[in-house]
Parts: C-alpha cells; structure tokens; sequence
C-alpha cells in the first residue's frame, strides 16, 4: 500500500477537530495518530483576504480510492483552503530537508609571488572578437536569404503546376459539354426526321386507304341507273377463283 504525506491549509479561525474528523471518516480511526499542526502560519499570498492560515501535516498509508476521497471532501469543505498530496514512494516529502553535501577540500599549493601567471597564448581582442561575430551574422544572413529564395520558387513552381492542372481540367470540362452538346442535338435531330418519317408513312397509308375504299365501293343508291351501275361493275376487277 503506498505512503502519503497531505499538507492542509485551513482557515486561522478554524479548529483542528475539522481535519481530525475528515481523515477519520476517510482513513479510518488511526490515521490521525501522525497528524500534527506546523508552527509555519505565514501564507506566500494572501487568500480570501487573510494572509496566516493554520497548516497541518499527516502522513498514513492508503489505497488510491481513499485518496481520491479525500480529494473530493476537501473540495466541498469550506475551512479547507488548500491541500497538497506527495507520493512518497516516488517523490520526496515535505518534511524532510536535504542533507548538506560536504565539501570537498583538496590541498592547493599556493602560487608564489615572484612566479609568473600561466596566461593563455595569443588571447583574442574585443574587436577580433566583434568581426567574428560580424562574420558569423553576415552568413547566417545570406543563409536565410538562400533558403527564402528556394522556398520562393519552390511556391512558384507549385503555384504554376496547380495552375496549369486547373487550366487543363477546365478545357477538359468544356471539351466535354461540347461533346454532350453535339451528341444530345444529333439525337434530337434523328428523333425529329424519324417522327417526321413515320407521319409521312402514316399519312400516306391513310390516304391510300380512303382511295381505296371510295374506288371500290359498290354503288346502293337506287336513284343511278341500269347503265350507269353496269359500267361501274365492269370497272371493278374480278376476284379470282
């Protein structure tokens, strides 16, 4: 089960019963037996107006569930002003200070007087230094510039190619409405000459028809005469048996 350590910030007006009480209904009734109150009373920041709180120090150990709890009941808690929780099984507790690293004293012969300082050859001026610097900006200059106009006409290459790719997909747009255009006209055109067509033949079949019919109708009317029926039936042309 891990160990945590919880520092609480709780209103100066506050009594310590508040928190006792809290991790007793979480943590159960020996998790207040570490629980002591800090004589530290200053805050970094002042907080709701007050700048000395109460701080109160505990560690135990819990599951995790518990600690999220706990989290959850501070929040609603209003003498709870603020609270910090450390894993100590992966992080350094509050409590406790860093030890004091010693020093390590190694036994350095003192320089004498009459030797010489051991200079480094040939040191650089501060204008040398200024023109090496100058140098260096100057070809980080043109190094940009370089760089800025490759990219440039690596744009203006793209931009011509998208460009042209739009110009082609557009001709190949018209072409094709064209095409549609002609071939929807050519249809319509033979659908005009073909019902024209089948008028003409309908027409004509029915007028042969009507001659026909009034070339070949025998005559009832009792008003012609014998003369006139005879040569009406020697017109009409015989069946054959």
């Amino acid at each position: 089960m891990p160990k945590y350590e919880i520092m609480t910030i709780l209103d100066p007006k506050a009594e310590m019963a508040i928190i006792d009480n809290l991790l007793k209904t979480v943590f159960g009734d020996n998790s207040t037996e570490k629980l002591r109150k800090l004589e530290t009373t200053n805050l970094a920041y002042p907080i709701r107006k007050s700048k000395i709180a109460q701080y109160f120090l505990v560690e135990l150990n819990a599951p995790t569930n518990l600690i999220e709890e706990f989290v959850r009941r501070a929040n609603i808690t209003r003498e709870i002003w603020r609270y910090l929780i450390v894993n100590l099984d992966s992080e350094k507790g509050l409590n406790k200070k860093p030890k004091i690293r010693e020093r390590n004293r190694k036994y350095t012969p003192r320089r004498d007087r009459f030797d010489k300082p051991n200079f480094r050859g040939n040191p650089k001026s501060r204008f040398d230094q200024q023109d090496q610097q100058a140098t260096k900006n100057q070809q980080n200059f043109q190094q940009n510039q370089q760089n800025q106009t490759s990219q440039y006409r690596e744009n203006s290459r793209q931009n011509q190619d998208d460009f042209q790719q739009v110009s082609s997909n557009q001709q190949n747009f018209g072409q094709n409405q064209q095409n549609q255009s002609g071939y929807h006209r050519e249809n319509n055109r033979q659908n005009q000459e073909n019902i024209h067509q089948n008028n003409k033949n309908h027409q004509n079949q029915t007028s042969q028809t009507q001659r026909s019919r009034r070339q070949y109708q025998p005559i009832k009317n009792p008003k012609f005469n014998q003369k006139e029926k005879e040569n009406y039936n020697n017109k009409k042309p015989q069946s054959s048996n």
